[in-house]
């Protein structure tokens, strides 16, 4: 089943030059290469296999068990850079928020002190020149009109004779941003003072006391973040560059996690979502400090899982509860890191890194298989056809009738062929999102790690620090994937006496890069015999256009907080995530709910590990 490996001579990951077809001394090295045409013969568990998943490290019986069976099985709740668990106890209506006047602590209508003083001395001399005596406090008002008012408000100045004076007053507005001046009507002295139109918040006049972010906890239930944070925006009328977050969460599951808002009042976001009950929201409060990728600790999860099998005993699934708590899970990368496609991510990479434009823009668009009595949507048999006569023109003129299933991805990348030449599939990958194009290329880093870590368990095993071995000297509890780790703050493990003042916690292993340093045992070989058996060379040019630098990640994971319970549930009036109404009782015998064991666990995790391989090691079966 294994391919050999090619046998030209490529530059090791040391610079030093060695022949491709050198496999390492191990028994099973042969593992390292993967057959293009290996059949996926035994469902989720070849796939994982396919994507380099493939250890246990626990003992005892497997069992299945069912994951999101409902969405509200699955509760994430963020864990801030504070180790906080980040809840929504109470959600804001807008009844709390009657007012989207934002507050300032001074209650100034003017800019700033200096501006209020230059105001009233100006004041003084418009009512010295006019002889009238001028209405500050409407002045104040004005400035301070709530700005669903401000299209329909208005000042107008007493009729100034003095031009010079009249210029002095247009001047002095010109320093707010939101703010126009004109002669009032009918009058070519009086000076007319009225708010700009604009639908920008960041227009908006923002108290010099108060932070410009507003932070908040978001709640979202069966909905991606980024489609809540794209629903905000259509209905708030803002930009989605104003809102910033430390990650994305699960779509089908309950989330909850903090996001900040630039110049963002708790009313227009609260009138936001008035129609969205997955969304709600609150503990509202304005802070200096945006929230960015990674500015967290990780995740707490709360899981039921489901429809466990009736032979298993409470005992053996208890021993496996508590044997995680001990022994932890290699941290792969999930399964989500490779998409759902027919063809894993990273396989569409390995054709990137390699330029092979043809390959990567066929595996792309590569169709699921259909089984049993399921049918292919009609696009679906579009792009099959496709496929076989690589005709776009066609393909898309095709589309034009099934518009409501067609896929967008398939559709920009046919569209493209069709305007530049059916065999420009260089410039139709090119036209593809940036995030998107790197992320098939990463997805290879990944599967690489993926590997690595699976020879290392089988190698070496996963309970000792090992000769040679790359480890991180400080805290291994502490969240390495949220440090920017260097060279410098690694250590490669050089004799057996210093390899057990460390342990298995703090080993990491390179996701690949140009940048990155590998262990110096066998595990160097293995990085080396996959790189071969690919055709890869990590180069400058390819480092610089996918950012390919390299990283760290640790090789074992240990739940933390990790608490368990056997529950029974009823499918019809139990929900995890949050209770359901109440259902009448059944008179029909034939209808009432059975009741049913159920698994519930919690646990912490860093911000880059997996549920799903914590969820596999428990059940050490494929999820």
């Amino acid at each position: 089943l294994m391919s050999e490996p090619p046998t030209k001579r490529q530059k090791g990951l040391d610079g030093s030059s060695s022949s491709s077809s050198a496999q390492p001394e191990s028994s099973s090295s042969s593992e390292l290469v993967h057959d293009e045409n290996v059949e996926l013969e035994q469902g989720d568990v070849s796939k994982e296999r396919l994507c380099g998943i493939t250890e246990i490290l626990g003992t005892g019986r497997s069992f299945n068990v069912a994951v999101k069976k409902k969405y509200e099985d699955f509760v994430v709740e963020e864990i801030d850079e504070k180790r906080n668990v980040v809840r929504l106890l109470e959600k804001a209506t807008l009844d709390q928020f009657p007012d989207d006047r934002v507050e300032s602590s001074t209650e100034s209508a003017f800019l700033n002190e200096e501006q209020e003083q230059k105001m009233k001395a100006l004041i003084k001399t418009i009512e010295e020149t006019t002889k009238t005596v001028f209405d500050f406090e409407a002045l104040q008002t004005f400035l301070c009109t709530p700005r669903r008012e401000q299209s329909s408000a208005s000042f107008v100045f007493p009729s100034i004779e003095d031009k010079a004076l009249r210029t002095q007053v247009h001047m002095y507005f010109k320093t707010y941003s939101n703010i126009a001046t004109c002669n009032a009507p009918g009058s070519a002295s009086a000076i007319k003072v009225t708010f700009k139109r604009s639908n920008d918040t960041s227009d908006q006049r923002w108290p010099k006391d108060l932070p410009p972010y507003l932070k908040f906890t978001l709640r979202k239930e069966n909905t991606d973040t980024m489609e809540c944070i794209s629903w905000i925006c259509k209905r708030a009328r803002v930009k989605d560059s104003i809102f910033g977050y430390a990650g994305t969460k699960d779509k089908r599951a309950i989330t909850t996690q903090e996001i900040t808002a630039y110049k963002m009042t708790p009313q227009k976001l609260l009138k936001a979502i008035e129609s969205r009950g997955q969304i709600t929201m609150g503990n509202f409060s304005y802070t200096n400090t945006e929230l960015r990728l990674g500015m967290l600790f990780g995740n707490r999860f709360t899981i039921l899982l489901r429809d466990i099998e009736k032979d298993v005993t409470d005992e053996e699934i208890t021993a496996s509860c508590e044997q995680i708590k001990q022994t932890g899970f290699v941290n792969d990368f999930g399964m989500q890191r490779f998409g759902t496609g027919e063809i894993p991510t990273w396989k569409i990479g390995v054709s990137v890194m390699k330029s092979e434009w043809r390959e990567a823009i066929r595996s792309i668009l590569q169709p699921k298989k259909t089984t049993g009595t399921e049918q292919p949507q009609a696009y679906e048999k579009i792009i099959t056809q496709y496929l076989i006569d690589e005709d776009a023109k066609k393909a898309v003129e095709e589309m034009h009738w099934c518009e409501k299933q067609v896929n967008p991805l398939a559709s920009k990348i046919l569209s493209n062929l069709e305007r530049h030449g059916d065999q420009a599939f260089e410039k139709a990958f090119d036209f593809l999102p940036r995030n998107l194009k790197t992320l098939f290329v990463h997805s290879y880093q990944s599967y690489i790690w993926n590997r690595i870590a699976s020879r290392r368990h089988q190698l070496y095993g996963s309970t000792s620090v090992v000769v040679g071995d790359l480890v991180f000297p400080g805290d291994p509890h502490s969240d390495l994937d949220a440090v920017d780790l260097t060279r410098d703050m690694l250590k490669i493990v050089g004799t057996e006496e210093e390899a057990k003042q460390f342990s298995i916690d703090q080993v990491v292993l390179p996701v690949p890069g140009l940048e990155t340093v590998y262990p110096e045992n066998q595990l160097k070989q293995e990085y080396e015999a996959i790189f071969a058996s690919d055709g890869i060379e990590i180069t400058p040019a390819l480092s610089k256009k996918f950012n390919l630098r390299g990283a760290y990640r640790r090789y074992l994971i240990r739940p933390l907080d990790f608490e368990f319970k056997i529950v029974q549930t009823q499918d019809n009036d139990f929900t995890f995530g949050r209770k359901r109404p109440e259902m009448p009782p059944s008179t029909d015998a034939a209808v009432t709910p059975k009741s049913e064991r159920a698994l519930e666990v919690a646990f912490n995790l860093p911000s880059s590990s997996y549920a799903t391989v914590a969820i596999r090691e428990l059940s050490k079966r494929s999820q």
